[in-house]
Formats: C-alpha cells, sequence, structure tokens
C-alpha cells in the first residue's frame, strides 16, 4: 500500500510477490569468477541490473565484488549449492558491516521521512536522478540541488563501544548546547575486530569543528574513516 502512493498517472499495478522469491547477497574476491560459471552474462557496472529467467542479478557497491540476487523459490536451492561450494554463508550483520563500509544505509522505520536523500548521500552512489520525472517530495529534493545549500551528511566512523548504537541515536560535542543538534546515528554494527563501526548523519560543520562523542559528551570517541566515494565539503 505505502508504494501505490507513487503511481500517478501511469497504468501500473503492484502486487505483493516476495513469498515467490528468495534474496541472498554474494560478495567476495572470487565472486565474480563463480557466478561466471552459473550464469552466462553478469553486470558490468555497479547499479546494473541482469535480467534472468526468473529473477535478476545486480551488482552493487562494494570493497570487494559484490552482487544481489532476486530468484524464484524453486532455483534458489540448486544454486544455493552451487555457491555454497565456494563460500560460507554469514548473517545479515556481516551484510550490514560490509553496506557501512560502502557508505549506504537502509534507513530504519523509526528514521523515515527525517532526511532528503541529499543527507544520505544518495546523490553520491547514483540512488537518486534529477532528469526523471515527477514523484512525491520532488520539488524539496530539487530545489535543495539546484537552490539550496546541504548542511547534513552521511559519515563513516568508528567507536570503542561494548554495545550497538540504535538507530537515532544522539552525537554529543563537547561546549555544544542542548539544543544545538551534533547528528544521529542511522546504520551500526560490530567491528570484526573491536568495537562498533557506523554511518551516522551529522551536520558539516559539527564534523568539521571537532570530536563527536556517543552517549554523552565525555563517551565513546568517533573515529571518521574515509568513504569509498567523494563527499564535497
Amino acid at each position: 500500500n505505502t508504494l501505490k502512493k507513487f503511481i500517478l498517472r501511469s497504468q501500473v499495478s503492484i502486487e505483493e510477490v516476495s513469498h515467490q522469491f528468495c534474496h541472498f547477497g554474494i560478495s567476495g574476491t572470487t565472486s565474480t569468477q563463480h557466478l561466471q560459471q552459473i550464469f552466462d552474462t553478469l553486470p558490468e557496472n555497479l547499479n546494473e541490473l541482469t535480467q534472468l529467467p526468473q529473477g535478476c542479478l545486480m551488482r552493487i557497491p562494494g570493497k570487494l565484488p559484490r552482487y544481489e540476487l532476486l530468484l524464484a523459490h524453486q532455483q534458489c536451492q540448486s544454486l544455493w549449492e552451487k555457491l555454497d561450494v565456494h563460500g560460507a554463508p554469514v548473517g545479515a550483520s556481516a551484510w550490514q558491516l560490509i553496506d557501512i563500509r560502502a557508505g549506504l544505509v537502509d534507513i530504519d522505520q523509526s528514521l523515515t521521512e527525517q532526511y532528503v536523500p541529499q543527507m544520505i548521500n544518495l546523490d553520491l552512489v547514483q540512488g537518486l536522478s534529477f532528469q526523471k520525472g515527477c514523484y512525491p517530495g520532488q520539488e524539496i529534493v530539487a530545489r535543495m540541488h539546484y537552490r539550496g545549500k546541504l548542511k547534513r551528511r552521511l559519515y563513516y566512523a568508528t567507536a570503542k563501544r561494548d554495545e550497538i548504537a540504535a538507530p537515532g541515536a544522539p552525537l554529543f560535542q563537547p561546549g555544544l548546547s542542548a539544543s544545538q543538534d551534533a547528528g544521529q546515528v542511522v546504520s551500526c554494527t560490530w567491528a570484526p575486530d573491536d568495537g562498533i563501526e557506523l554511518l551516522a548523519v551529522i551536520p558539516i560543520e559539527r564534523q568539521q569543528a571537532g570530536d563527536l562523542h556517543l552517549d554523552a559528551e565525555t563517551g565513546p570517541l568517533l573515529h571518521f574513516e574515509p568513504l569509498p566515494y567523494a563527499v564535497p565539503d
């Protein structure tokens, strides 16, 4: 029902068919090589989609070659067995970590409608087009692009903390008043060695002004790491 509001004048119908498909991801240094042994054609460019007889395969950003696969249930078992020979199944938190390091965020439902797309860097990862037709919210997005000055961006950071920070967890900066926004966490998971890795939407001037912390002004310090794409100042 949520998607139906995006159907304006097109002759389009939307039907829930998730139960007919399986959805999983493949990532690793040899993922392309192994998929080439299974499929005739693979997407070559990032965000490119290849149609399959009963599904689709998409190449998505990541430090290592990475793909998402949507396939009819009856074909999933045989494909899984072929891939399992070369790789190891991992949980959703491992995939979330790859997303975080790629600077891609899946917005939690509790944070919906809090950001324009540019604040979560969708304009930097081919996730936003300014040549498409009309859609709800287009005026705000276009105005920010052509006339506005963006005040917040998505940043990648690590921290030493014993718990995962929840979506929406506030950030703190020493000397900042309680009424001033220092940013908030949008995605977070465990780091492989120690601590946590996260993405946070932060006012640009606050990120450039000095140290930022979780929990309190004296809480765990954020250590910012570069994203795999350029972020304008």
